[in-house]
């Protein structure tokens, strides 16, 4: 019996759905050779030994309404004879494009969202860096002093630097032991030598932010009251200053064409620095979604000089908090006599010697009291910086770096430098989507994803034999092209 047979020359994957253009074929009238196998039938064709129909290497026949590759040609007594094997992916493209499955990877139709393990990152390191003004004021004589004064209780008051210096002043004069022993020189004359006003300072704390100004204010010294101009802290608006550090966020990966799963680590490392907190990480996982940028929130108690930084991305949804840092803004000194009040001002740079120089002429008949404080302003030539007095000698603080995130114990060196956001980006190996698609993780249709697809254990119905259905599922999940 004879039957159609349309043969090709035709090239394709093996676990690929693709047929041949039925225009591109040449039809043959064959016989199948008994016994015949659906499977893998042999087929016998008349014709000439040249040309040679053993150029043709794919065949689709009706009678069977399967395509096979040709595995073989023999030319046997003036017949050819054709081994064949069935295409069960072209022959069963229909069923296979109308299957849906658990797609892990494919071609079209990826997840830039999900991490590709596949591709490991290279030494190939670039970086953006995304920079601000620090935010601190770094001259001593702008900054504002916040002093705790005793009298029946505490009180806080801040000060400029020049009031700050009139201040001490006026209860360093004599018009202080005045106000409290009227006619001291004669009823007590050692009153110079052991009135000490400095013992109802309880602590100087530079705060390194512009002074916010106020008005002429009667300020209780201990039992006498002194005229200063500060500005007294009396409820929280006072007590807390605040101060914002705003960044952008543009990651710029140069691969993120490849996914967006690059914005997070190992292959871009954030990381912040803001004086005195130092070198902070960031989650990559929450930086990735600040796409509207970052802002700093810095509330700083100004009585103990203590701060607290909140660190927040900008998201479509509105803030997210990331982290809360504390560290030490203030640069501060404790009070508990004369000695320690000076080595305490002239660390701050407050300039106690012009105040005993010129503001309080002591007489030469107090030698004890000036002894008293030349021993306190020791070493002031060495606190000489560009023209003006600086922390030299402050409480010891630690440069910022990797190792340090917070918790700064104060001081000038602390306050150093610029404020950054850097972006460190890491580079993955080449990509070959072709051949081996990107994840996918997500239930598909494998008909709506043209190329490569990897599905998970998945299930074909397909109106073939045990062996086709076997070697379907077997080549699907395998991974294959649909095409």
């Amino acid at each position: 019996m004879s039957f159609s047979l349309t043969l090709y020359t035709f090239s394709k994957r093996r676990n690929s759905t693709a047929t041949p253009a039925s225009s591109t074929g040449t039809p043959f009238t064959i016989s199948l050779k008994d016994p015949c196998s659906v499977i893998r039938p042999e087929i016998l064709l008349v014709a000439p030994a040249t040309p040679s129909p053993a150029g043709f290497n794919y065949a689709y026949m009706e009678i069977f309404d399967r395509y096979y590759y040709i595995t073989d040609w023999q030319f046997i007594e003036g017949i050819w004879h054709a081994f064949m094997a069935v295409d069960v992916m072209a022959t069963y493209k229909p069923q296979i494009g109308a299957a849906s499955a658990y797609i892990l990877r494919a071609a079209s139709g990826g997840n830039g969202r999900i991490v590709d393990t596949m591709y490991p990152t290279i030494e190939q390191h670039d970086y953006d860096e995304y920079t601000r003004a620090n935010p601190w004021t770094l001259d001593p004589l702008a900054m504002s002093y916040v002093v705790g004064v005793k009298s029946s209780s505490t009180q806080y008051l801040e000060f400029s630097y020049g009031d700050l210096e009139s201040f001490l002043a006026d209860i360093l004069d004599d018009d202080y032991i005045d106000a409290l022993i009227p006619n001291w020189e004669e009823v007590y004359p050692q009153a110079r030598a052991e009135v000490n006003p400095l013992q109802y300072i309880s602590s100087i704390i530079a705060i390194p932010l512009p002074p916010r100004g106020g008005g002429s204010q009667t300020v209780r010294v201990g039992r006498v009251s002194v005229d200063a101009q500060c500005y007294p802290l009396l409820n929280e608006s006072g007590i807390v200053r605040h101060v914002e550090v705003t960044f952008p966020v543009a990651n710029q990966h140069p691969q993120l064409s490849r996914g967006q799963y690059l914005q997070l680590a190992p292959y871009s490392i954030y990381s912040m620095f803001i004086p005195p907190f130092g070198l902070i990480p960031l989650d990559s996982a929450v930086m990735a979604g600040s796409e509207n940028g970052m802002v700093c929130d810095i509330y700083i108690d100004v009585r103990d000089g203590d701060a607290a930084m909140h660190v927040n991305a900008i998201t479509s949804g509105g803030q997210r908090l990331i982290s809360v840092i504390n560290s030490r803004v203030g640069i501060d000194a404790q009070y508990s006599q004369v000695v320690s009040a000076g080595y305490s001002m002239l660390q701050l740079g407050v300039g106690i010697s012009s105040i005993i120089g010129s503001a309080v002429n002591w007489p030469a008949a107090s030698s004890s009291r000036l002894s008293m404080v030349a021993g306190a302003t020791s070493g002031i030539s060495n606190v000489i910086n560009t023209g003006m007095q600086v922390a030299r000698d402050a409480t010891a603080a630690q440069i910022p770096s990797a190792s340090t995130v917070g918790n700064s114990s104060g001081g000038y060196a602390a306050l150093q430098g610029i404020c950054a956001l850097q972006i460190d980006y890491y580079s993955v190996t080449q990509q070959d989507n072709t051949h081996n698609g990107t994840p996918v993780m997500a239930q598909g249709t494998f008909s709506s994803m043209p190329g490569f697809i990897l599905p998970h254990n998945a299930r074909i119905a397909i109106p073939g034999t045990l062996e086709e259905h076997d070697e379907v599922e077997g080549l699907v999940n395998g991974g294959f092209y649909y095409e």
